[in-house]
């Protein structure tokens, strides 16, 4: 009876019934399938059997799941095949091209340095090459008025 009135008031207030009648009989019913479904066997035959066959129904799932995993492996393994294959691929497309590329950058190099000769840089404050004097320390504090 304790069930039964905790059952109502759980569907009641999910909203499962709007009335209390309404949610008794619901109850009712639920409390009937409830006892429809798990019969209760009173010999000891019956639940051994039932255990040496959920132990072979175990052992079966133990088999298919051993089973997966396997495949799943495999399937990684075939997937990390491909990958390498598609990667080498990839590297040898980049080196072909690269081959091809590079002849003219020798040629451009060849260039550069000529030209890099030519240029003198002179040394900027912003790398660093700057003295004492000529940061003023009147721009950097305030001292008060001015």
């Amino acid at each position: 009876m304790k069930k039964v009135n905790e059952l109502i008031k759980e569907l009641q207030k999910h909203g499962m019934a709007t009335s209390s009648d309404e949610a008794a009989v619901k109850a009712e019913e639920i409390m009937n399938l409830g006892e429809k479904i798990i019969p209760q066997s009173d010999s000891r035959a019956e639940s051994i059997v039932s255990r040496d066959e959920l132990q072979s129904q175990i052992e079966q799932l133990k088999r298919a799941f051993n089973n997966l995993s396997n495949d799943i492996e495999s399937l990684k393994l075939a997937l990390t095949k491909k990958a390498d294959i598609s990667a080498l691929a990839a590297i040898a497309s980049q080196q072909s091209s690269q081959s091809r590329i590079v002849e003219p950058e020798r040629t451009q190099i060849k260039i550069q340095p000529s030209e890099q000769k030519e240029e003198k840089k002179e040394p900027h404050p912003r790398q660093g090459n700057y003295n004492p004097g000529d940061v003023a320390i009147d721009k950097f504090f305030y001292y008060g008025k001015k």
